[in-house]
């Protein structure tokens, strides 16, 4: 009798995590494959005997050294000192504070005596006592991306220097031009191309020579008024403006995406012009835009994830309950160990319900849009402080709203954004008091409304301004929180469903002031 062929079932994408996860953790094979090819090195460490140690062997493979060989028995003696410090002290404040994580650059000698530049990224493992127990890290090699970054930021002061320079020839000039890598326009006030090298011309179906006094506007005809205009803002700063992702769509010819430089030059003579540096990133953007694909599944998981957690947690606590109930009708008298233990049992359920919650907010607003009724903000921040009457009276906080703008959106959510940042200002006070103060403005030519939310507490250092939106990430001050670290990524995502934006001011050094922009639904003029 002939075998009969095997029909798969279909499983979705939840069932297909659950079942990679259980082959990872019962099929070798598969666990030898991601050592392999997903990653440029896995460290696993015992955090109570640091001698034993697990280093994947394309760790050594990758700093060219034979992993069976004696050599390959300590890679502490490769880190550079400097950099060896620094990730023993980052180790150390994620033991501190499993949630912080670590994520440094690390330089590891070769046996040729060439440095490899490693991102080195970790987390805690905890025990089931919630003990520092392991620690998982991931390396990978970004030393291409280390030498690139330096070898353009070098070209680009050596093209600075050439410009300046009155010695330089025509030809000298042009030959430094084409040299570069990238992209190179050399332009006036007036958005007319003075300069620009071999490539540009190429990427524009022309030569360098024909481009000499083009109109940008005659080249660019749909991008050409944003270009002026933000060059204009770069030259009347004299500030250099980096890192810029613009769009890039010259006439009939293929559009993309491009990173890009600009660094204003005046000279004796009192002309303004602006050196513009621009690498093709259009391929990074079609990645990331599939990256967004694999987000928006990500967050279907975790819905349904948290979704599930909340019924064994429900269950947790009935027993929890019935148990305590049991102790106190037959009287027993708890130890000082045991009545600690259960109380730090409650503890813990309620912030893993506070955890659950977030994230299944947090999942929710990944693909929702909010609903666009009129939200009064004086009314929202009253009821707020209403709320957190003992929380205000603990910190001594004094509280400063001015006259507050209407808004539309979801009432529900700006109310819990304005209660994240209040409870974030009084947990993170300095000293045993703090002042917070609430004022709006205007932004007509962006067409939005700005609320500015201060406090003078500890602030938050330049360097995490952006991280701290992330899911999980907290301040490294040394100073932790009742909180599931996931407040303001959920803050940052309603701003986001609002169709607006929530960012630290870099300007504002007394503490820390967060700015709240929600879109206006009509025309802002003057006086609205």
């Amino acid at each position: 009798m002939p075998k009969q062929a095997m029909t798969p079932e279909f499983t979705g994408p939840e069932e297909l995590r659950t079942e990679l996860f259980h082959l990872l953790a019962n099929d070798s094979r598969a666990v030898d494959l991601v050592l392999q090819h997903c990653f440029d090195g896995v460290f696993y460490w015992d955090l109570k005997d640091f001698s034993r140690q697990f280093v994947g062997p394309k760790f050594w493979e990758m700093l060219g050294i034979d992993a069976s060989s004696k050599e390959a028995r300590d890679w502490h003696n490769r880190v550079h000192s400097e950099d060896r410090q620094n990730f023993y002290e980052a180790i150390e404040k994620a033991i501190q504070d499993p949630d912080v994580g670590i994520d440094q650059i690390v330089r590891y000698r070769m046996p040729n005596g060439d440095w490899l530049y490693i991102r080195t990224r970790g987390m805690i493992i905890l025990d089931e006592a919630g003990l520092p127990f392991r620690l998982l890290v991931l390396n990978s090699d970004i030393s291409d991306q280390i030498s690139l970054e330096a070898s353009e930021r070098e070209s680009r002061q050596r093209l600075e220097q050439a410009l300046r320079d009155k010695q330089t020839s025509e030809e000298e000039l042009q030959f430094i031009f084409d040299a570069m890598p990238l992209q190179v326009f050399y332009k006036d006030d007036k958005n007319v191309i003075l300069r620009a090298n071999k490539l540009a011309a190429e990427n524009l179906g022309m030569n360098a020579e024909d481009l000499k006094g083009a109109d940008t506007y005659d080249l660019f005809p749909d991008m050409a008024a944003k270009y002026h205009e933000d060059d204009l803002k770069v030259i009347d700063s004299g500030v250099p403006e980096l890192g810029i992702v613009e769009a890039y769509a010259p006439k009939d010819r293929p559009t993309g995406w491009v990173k890009t430089d600009k660094i204003p030059m005046r000279f004796e003579d009192g002309s303004r012009t602006l050196l513009v540096v621009a690498a093709d990133i259009t391929e990074l953007k079609e990645q990331s835009a599939r990256l967004e694909k694999l987000s928006e599944a990500s967050s279907q998981f975790a819905s349904i994830a948290a979704h599930d957690l909340r019924s064994p947690l429900r269950q947790t606590r009935a027993l929890m309950d019935m148990l305590l109930g049991e102790v106190r009708e037959a009287g027993v008298e708890l130890s000082d160990d045991g009545a600690f233990a259960l109380d730090h049992i409650t503890v813990s359920l309620n912030k893993m319900e506070k955890m659950v919650s977030d994230l299944h907010m947090l999942s929710k607003l990944e693909s929702r849009s909010v609903e666009r009724l009129p939200v009064d903000i004086n009314v929202v921040m009253d009821r707020v402080q209403r709320a957190h009457e003992d929380l205000i009276a603990e910190a001594n906080a004094t509280i400063t709203v001015a006259p507050m703008p209407q808004i539309n959106g979801s009432e529900r959510l700006v109310e819990y954004v304005l209660s994240n940042l209040l409870r974030n200002a009084c947990s993170f006070r300095k000293g045993d008091s703090v002042n917070i103060d609430l004022h709006a403005e205007l932004d007509v030519p962006n067409q939005r409304r700005k609320i500015y939310f201060s406090d003078n507490g500890i602030g938050v250092p330049e360097g995490q301004h952006k991280r701290i939106f992330e899911p999980f990430a907290r301040l490294e001050t040394g100073k932790s929180g009742e909180g599931t670290g996931l407040g303001l990524a959920i803050v940052s995502r309603i701003m986001t469903a609002h169709g607006g934006d929530v960012s630290i001011d870099s300007s504002f050094k007394s503490g820390t002031r967060f700015i709240l922009e929600f879109p206006v639904a009509g025309v802002l003029t003057h006086g609205s």
